[in-house]
């Protein structure tokens, strides 16, 4: 296997589970939005913040903007031990968009995958 396929089934795979992360964020803000409980924030926290890293690792900075501002959230409600209204409709808010950058990396990871078939045909 050459260098370039394995990169390639590896962002594949990143890609192909980000839906799960964003609705695993999504189900923690539900939780924390009736109030604080100190799994969901550091799920949620944990989440927002691997997302950041993994994304920048695979050069979409557009999703690592979304988790890096939903993560500093996070952060936040983790050493506060509460979420503010105002806070966890932004964090809503901020997934929505993340959602939609979600969807729009997806379809170029995809876009790429069958590229990548054609070139090889």
């Amino acid at each position: 296997m050459r260098p370039e396929d394995a990169f390639a089934e590896v962002r594949l795979e990143f890609a192909t589970g980000l839906s799960e992360r964003v609705r695993t964020m999504r189900q923690a803000l539900a939780v924390l939005a009736q109030g604080y409980d100190q799994a969901m924030g550091e799920l949620f926290y944990l989440r927002a913040h691997a997302l950041k890293g993994t994304a920048a690792s695979f050069g979409a900075p557009e999703l690592a903007g979304h988790a890096a501002l939903l993560a500093d959230l996070g952060r936040r409600w983790m050493e506060r031990r509460q979420v503010a209204p105002e806070e966890s409709a932004r964090a809503g808010a901020e997934l929505e968009r993340l959602g939609s950058a979600v969807e729009r990396y997806q379809a170029s990871v995809r876009l790429a995958e069958l590229d990548g078939e054609a070139t090889q045909s």
